[in-house]
């Protein structure tokens, strides 16, 4: 057996969330599966949970892959190392008996709300995945736009070109921009 990948399902992490991470394992050749083998999950050193393989493999053929999903809860934000590892493979290729993925933990989502007035009453929950932060349009420069990785446009009307500008540049960086349109909506 060898560990072929190590995968996460979502594409933003985020502490206290639970995650799942999809282990891919191949077996090559006819060999039967070593007794005790056992796949391993680290995250940054510290195992986490483990599976006996032999319990997976009931039925497989001798070219089949399995796909094992583990669900962990990342408890702190910052950059984590995830390692899946084979213990007990005792085969000549030690080299394929592991595979490590880096992965992002993100602390909160910044959330630019691009708005034509400012709401009074703050909503922001500390718990939430998101940290909203309202910019009135009216008054808004490119430079209020950095760090967001999402902005929300909610009916603000005609938008200034440089901001117009500074959206079209965040969206090719990769950022998301939701548009909320409403009466002030000019298309």
């Amino acid at each position: 057996w060898a560990v072929a990948s190590v995968e996460v399902d979502q594409p933003l992490l985020l502490p206290g969330v639970p995650a799942g991470i999809h282990v891919r394992l191949k077996r090559s050749g006819s060999s039967a599966t070593p007794r005790g083998l056992t796949l391993r999950l680290a995250i940054d050193g510290r195992t986490v949970d483990e599976q006996p393989v032999e319990s997976l493999t009931s039925g497989a053929n001798a070219t089949d892959a399995l796909s094992v999903t583990f669900t962990t809860v990342f408890p702190l934000a910052g950059s984590h190392a995830l390692e899946a590892r084979l213990i007990g493979a005792r085969d000549p290729l030690a080299t394929d008996d592991h595979r490590t993925l880096a992965v992002e933990v993100a602390e909160r989502v910044p959330v630019i709300l691009l708005a034509a007035a400012l709401d009074p009453s703050d909503g922001t929950d500390p718990s939430a995945p998101f940290a909203p932060r309202t910019v009135l349009a009216a008054t808004c420069t490119p430079g209020m736009l950095r760090g967001a990785r999402a902005i929300i446009v909610g009916d603000v009307g005609v938008l200034e070109p440089t901001i117009t500008t500074a959206l079209e540049r965040f969206v090719a960086a990769g950022g998301g921009v939701l548009f909320s349109v409403g009466p002030r909506t000019e298309p």
